[in-house]
């Protein structure tokens, strides 16, 4: 939206008003849930990586499947270039 050089004061006011209008009720809006993912998914992620999925208590981090893949005797890449 543009406010043009001929907008009266009460427009640009109203302009205004509603734009914090807007602000303030995101703001104050509850955040949206995260979609939970699946121990299902999770073990898919595993799985197409050649790892075991495996039961954790947490949540796999990048440390832990980096672990599981080291030794499983994972890919490690091209080395030495």
């Amino acid at each position: 939206m543009e406010i043009q050089p001929s907008a009266s004061d009460d427009e640009i006011v109203a302009v205004i008003i509603a734009v914090q209008t807007l602000l303030s009720t995101e703001a104050s809006a509850p955040p949206q849930e995260q979609e939970i993912e699946s121990g299902w998914h999770h073990a898919a992620k595993l799985s197409i990586q050649s790892l075991r999925p495996v039961k954790l208590v947490t949540p796999p981090r990048w440390n832990t499947i980096e672990r599981l893949r080291r030794s499983s005797g994972g890919f490690y890449g091209i080395t030495g270039l």
